[in-house]
């Protein structure tokens, strides 16, 4: 992914009379099937990833659940002690929650296009959820 990531440069920086290279890469990704019980059922995510690049490290990992009600469920928000990394066949992050610590949740945009996100409490899987993406062209302002 991270191959991906580096053939897609999006921003150059001049400052000092040095170029500054960040990657981003920006996928919106289709609605999952919801639970039975689900009221406000997500109908979109959108991911945002930014990584430098003269040392490829992360700087963002920004995941976004949109609901059916208009709600959005701000990953970056509901968990801390963020950590991000790259191989070869996906790009992740994992988090602590915020409101549940004993609740880690890791997140992954692999190859094929798919973001997975993997829920634990106290170190059990608790569920997978897996959303097709695509990458998308952010509207300039």
């Amino acid at each position: 992914m991270k191959k991906l990531l580096l053939t897609s440069i999006a921003a150059l920086f001049l400052a000092t009379g040095t170029v500054h290279a960040s990657i981003v890469e920006t996928y919106e990704c289709g609605a999952t099937r919801p639970a039975d019980n689900d009221r406000d059922p997500i109908v979109k995510i959108k991911i945002g990833i930014a990584i430098s690049a003269g040392d490829n490290h992360f700087y963002a990992f920004d995941v976004d659940h949109y609901a059916a009600s208009g709600k959005v469920y701000s990953r970056q928000e509901q968990y801390r002690d963020r950590r991000f990394w790259s191989n070869a066949k996906a790009d992740s992050w994992s988090g602590v929650s915020i409101r549940t610590p004993n609740l880690t949740m890791v997140g992954s945009i692999n190859s094929s296009g798919h973001y997975i996100e993997k829920k634990f409490r106290g170190g059990r899987l608790l569920g997978t959820t897996v959303s097709a993406c695509r990458v998308v062209e952010e509207e300039s302002h």
